[in-house]
């Protein structure tokens, strides 16, 4: 029971740590002084390009040899 008892404190300071940790800002930038000056809504024709952009099907070919899976039925491979 002594195990117990001590290890609350414990994990009460490591959530108390979390939680101070994990602490967000209210969402006024000037107070939090986080502005970089860019705006934060999202610019979604480049979004759009660079979707488009990365389409398609990739020009890939195996890198080795050919080989007979049949001679590796039943075995275990790791």
């Amino acid at each position: 029971m002594r195990t117990t008892t001590s290890s609350v404190p414990i994990v009460v300071a490591l959530l108390t740590a979390l939680a101070a940790g994990c602490g967000g800002g209210d969402g006024n930038e000037a107070a939090d002084r986080t502005n970089t000056g860019r705006s934060s809504a999202c610019d979604l024709d480049h979004v759009a390009k660079q979707i488009e952009s990365q389409k398609g099907i990739a020009a890939w070919e195996y890198p080795g040899l050919p080989f007979d899976a049949r001679k590796a039925a039943g075995k275990t491979i790791f």
